[in-house]
């Protein structure tokens, strides 16, 4: 049937009629958003993506949905606390969201090869690593937990603004830990 190749279907005979602020009267006709082909998911995907977006109202409803958003990282460190007790400040959370999802992007497309900052840069995101002398001075600040207790380096990091992401690419199994998630964390030029 053609009705089924729209995007959209117009449900005629119902409307949805409420008011205003204003105290004025509106009836509109309600459209439904319908999937029957592949190529519809596609066209609707910026709408799930803004949908799943008003989820998040706060930094702690990011930690408590974090598989669904992001499933391809791992977060654990001090993120947890960061996102949960310590409420990181609303104005990043947009910029937060956006980097975690271009680099759950990365790392659901590394399955094979070399953890490559390179290729990470190609997702948007400003990645580097620290200095021996940095390392050398606040190298223990940089160090968290792995889900299974071990502590690892995450001296990769993700720049933007104000904030820092530090994790930890394991080459082994082609996982990305983040493990901090906040200010800028002390350097030989920065502390």
């Amino acid at each position: 049937m053609a009705i089924w190749s729209c995007l959209e279907i117009e449900i005629k005979n119902i409307e949805h009629w409420y008011l205003k602020e204003d105290g004025s009267e509106v009836t509109e006709t309600i459209a439904v958003k319908h999937a029957s082909r592949q190529a519809h998911l596609a066209k609707h995907k910026a709408w799930f993506e803004q949908k799943k977006r008003e989820r998040l109202q706060k930094s702690r409803d990011l930690w408590e949905k974090r598989e669904e958003f992001f499933p391809h990282l791992i977060l654990g460190g001090e993120v947890e606390k960061q996102l949960t007790r310590l409420g990181i400040q609303s104005k990043y959370l947009d910029q937060i969201i956006e980097k975690l999802k271009r680099l759950n992007q990365y790392a659901k497309e590394w399955i094979e090869g070399t953890y490559s900052v390179h290729r990470l840069r190609e997702y948007g995101l400003d990645v580097s690593g620290e200095s021996d002398s940095t390392l050398r001075k606040y190298g223990q600040l940089r160090k968290f937990r792995l889900p299974n207790r071990e502590r690892k380096l995450f001296e990769q990091h993700i720049k933007t603004g104000d904030l820092r992401f530090h994790f930890y690419p394991d080459e082994e199994t082609k996982t990305i830990y983040v493990g901090y998630i906040g200010e800028h964390l002390p350097t030989i030029k920065f502390n």
